[in-house]
């Protein structure tokens, strides 16, 4: 489709130009009908000026979630008019063209944010639409392509590992069996067998994909399918070799993710999450516990007796 992007409205100013997206809000001021349009890159407001009878009434048929291709001239906002809330809040559109590429039935709501569990998953893919179930993907990208790219950086070679088995890989977990052409066969709870064969041929792999779980939900670490981001690496002298190595990936993720959060605030102008969720700087080398130093600081600080165990436990 021949259009640009809302984000780049800022480099075409006097300038007639197309862009398409879903119509987010539309306000109707005496004789002006103004349109918040909003594509992958960001949101503007654009307005529907009086002197068109045609193009006036399309916008007044015009409702939430339909989308709409516009073509107009981008002029800079009066002074007084200016939202600095929003990276598009000094500019807008005036229409001089629309076509609408699909409509779109009302929305069985008013108000995202007040909506209770049941009805936020009875409208699922309407409610992904909001900008924190957004953010929420796109930071989730950002993690697998920052582990990926790190990886690579290190000289690992992706592989995709297969997800029908015919024995689970670990031998602890259950596993979901499923009927295989009249045979027995187990979705895939790990990657590590196979990632232990690839070491033998690469020296250095990783994979990323779903494996799945037949737990009981009994603690929030229980998860039955998730994404898992997986490693395995030869010619390693100790422990301390892949300590060293996380340390210098979380390190990247953290860096990545934060410029993927400041990114999207600069898009919608608002703060996603609070900054104190973020560590302020991942250092360098991460300090680490032995098992007992940590059990000795379980005991003193919470009374829990546990210095004898194999393993920590919650």
């Amino acid at each position: 489709m021949e259009r640009i992007l809302i984000n780049t409205l800022h480099n075409h100013i006097g300038e007639e130009v197309t862009i398409a997206g879903w119509i987010e809000t539309r306000r109707d001021h005496g004789k002006l009908i103004f349109l918040d349009v909003r594509d992958r890159s960001g949101m503007v407001q654009t307005v529907a000026l009086p002197d068109s009878d045609s193009l006036h009434e399309l916008a007044q048929s015009l409702r939430r979630g339909w989308v709409v291709r516009i073509t107009g001239i981008v002029n800079k906002r009066p002074e007084k008019m200016i939202n600095s809330d929003s990276p598009t809040g000094d500019i807008e559109m005036v229409i001089a063209d629309m076509e609408i590429l699909g409509r779109a039935h009302e929305l069985p709501f008013d108000n995202y944010e007040a909506l209770n569990l049941d009805t936020y998953f009875d409208h699922l893919p309407l409610m992904l639409r909001q900008r924190n179930a957004r953010a929420t993907f796109r930071v989730q990208a950002t993690i697998i392509e920052a582990f990926r790219e790190f990886f690579v950086g290190e000289e690992f070679i992706e592989f995709q590992s297969p997800k029908l088995i015919g024995e689970d890989a670990e031998g602890g977990a259950s596993v979901f069996a499923v009927d295989y052409f009249g045979k027995k066969a187990n979705l895939a709870q790990s990657p590590q067998f196979y990632k232990q064969i690839m070491v033998g041929v690469f020296e250095r792999v990783f994979t990323t994909g779903n494996v799945y779980r037949a737990e009981k939900h009994s603690t929030t670490r229980h998860l039955n399918e998730y994404t898992s981001l997986d490693i395995e690496m030869g010619f390693i002298d100790d422990h301390h070799d892949v300590m060293n190595l996380t340390g210098r990936l979380i390190r990247h993720l953290v860096e990545r993710v934060k410029e993927c959060v400041e990114k999207l605030e600069k898009i919608d102008g608002r703060e996603l999450f609070n900054p104190e969720l973020f560590p302020v700087l991942v250092p360098e080398k991460i300090p680490y516990l032995k098992l007992r130093e940590s059990q000795k600081i379980i005991k003193e600080y919470c009374g829990e007796d546990c210095t004898n165990e194999p393993d920590l436990a919650p």
